[in-house]
């Protein structure tokens, strides 16, 4: 039972990889700018917008190896272990949450 896995088809993972990268860029673009001082935030909202961006760059880094891994191994289906199948499922909610916040006066979609 420890070692139960969770299946994945690869076409979910590389839908999911597909809508996070618009964000993840975005996110990305934000985050420099609020760490180069072009754009100033309280420590409470970039503390908000790191620990989104850094979800957004694990995701999209974690699913990359997913898909290389796939296509290297000819396969249509992952297995994924459960503890990180949660993490994905967790992470994803939260990168798609980020979509929706206001940073001062500005969402990541008008930066």
């Amino acid at each position: 039972m420890e070692n139960e896995k969770t299946p994945v088809k690869v076409t979910v993972v590389k839908t999911i990889y597909e809508a996070l990268k618009p964000i993840y860029y975005k996110l990305l673009s934000l985050t420099d700018d609020v760490m180069s001082n072009r754009y100033p935030l309280s420590d409470y909202e970039k503390s908000l917008l790191l620990e989104q961006a850094s979800y957004a760059s694990t995701l999209k880094h974690l699913f990359e190896e997913i898909l290389d891994e796939a296509i290297e191994e000819s396969v249509n289906t992952v297995f994924l272990e459960k503890e990180e199948f949660k993490n994905i499922i967790y992470m994803s909610k939260c990168v798609e949450i980020s979509s929706k916040v206001v940073f001062k006066n500005t969402g990541i979609w008008s930066h």
